[in-house]
């Protein structure tokens, strides 16, 4: 725990770096808000396995009776055994409940009675701000009992289009269901995929759970579970800031699109198709809607000369650069 902490610190001063207005003060009242709740939540985090199919992922309960609340990829149909497991390798029998498919969300309640579990508080989306600092749990890989929930920090993006918190959290495969927290431990999001690069990320927002919260309890099934690995969605071939307005390239990949057209790393987009484009987040979601074989245009800034040209680009298939299954 004091190593995954020291870690987390080094994150926080890395990103502080840029910024003046953390002060080291502000850094330390930050770090112990940090440890206070990973002390409290992570014994919370849960990891999630299906015994007859080799499948696993994460969760975390909510309740002091052991509802957990997961993705509803992870879940699946209503009434399966599933094993739960506990932060010290404790496991114990599940059943699926209920999911709405639409956002990814799902539910299952531990088959323990008169016990108490530790859990983590409900937060509020409507409160949540853009640019906030968040934590993210979970079991990347799977569950490993020498290894607690790792943590990793970021800070929220945007609600997108499809209703998905959208942060620059860093997931891996096995995170899918794993909790998203604000610094104050409460519960604001459910991990569900990664995004069209590392910088964005999909959460399914803790109103979704509310508002589905007895149709779910109930173990019914709603919506349509969305498989973001078959979307047709064009692949450009770079990471972006995602705190930065326009949108500035950290990284640029090797063959990609944007290389073979002339991107370079630390180029700003101004424009896409003509349109302004105002925040990283509202860049990545409309590039979203481009499929391969799509030809954009994007008027760039330099980095090195501050001047600006207009390059057209011609997006390809993601799975040809990238493999990056769904959470």
């Amino acid at each position: 725990m004091t190593r995954t902490l020291c870690l987390l610190l080094v994150v926080v001063l890395s990103l502080a770096s840029a910024s003046a207005e953390l002060t080291l003060e502000k850094l330390r009242e930050r770090q112990k808000q940090m440890r206070t709740t990973a002390r409290v939540s992570m014994p919370a985090v849960v990891g999630i396995e299906f015994p007859n199919t080799g499948g696993s992922g994460s969760g975390v309960f909510v309740s002091e009776d052991g509802l957990v609340l997961t993705a509803a990829h992870v879940s699946g149909e209503s009434g399966r055994d599933v094993t739960v497991i506990m932060l010290g390798g404790e496991r114990l029998p599940g059943k699926t409940l209920g999911a709405y498919r639409s956002l990814d969300a799902g539910m299952i309640q531990v088959q323990v009675k008169n016990r108490s579990f530790p859990h983590v508080p409900l937060g509020d989306t409507a409160a949540l701000k853009q640019g906030q600092w968040c934590l993210s749990m979970g079991h990347p890989g799977g569950f490993v009992k020498e290894r607690t929930p790792p943590l990793r920090l970021g800070r929220l993006l945007s609600l997108d289009e499809n209703g998905f918190l959208l942060t620059d959290s860093t997931l891996v495969g096995g995170d899918s269901g794993g909790p998203l927290l604000d610094l104050e431990g409460r519960l604001i999001g459910i991990h569900s995929s990664i995004g069209i690069s590392l910088a964005e990320n999909r959460h399914v927002p803790i109103s979704t759970f509310k508002d589905q919260w007895k149709l779910m309890k109930a173990g019914e099934i709603a919506g349509q579970l969305y498989d973001w690995n078959r979307r047709e969605r064009g692949f450009l071939g770079v990471q972006i800031d995602p705190l930065s307005a326009p949108a500035d390239i950290l990284s640029v990949i090797e063959g990609s699109p944007a290389q073979t057209a002339g991107i370079r790393m630390g180029d700003r987009i101004i424009t896409l198709d003509g349109k302004p484009v105002r925040h990283a987040s509202s860049f990545l979601q409309r590039l979203g809607n481009f499929k391969p074989n799509d030809e954009v245009t994007l008027k760039i800034q330099r980095a090195d000369s501050g001047t600006t040209e207009a390059l057209a680009v011609k997006l390809k298939h993601r799975r040809d650069f990238l493999d990056t299954p769904n959470l």
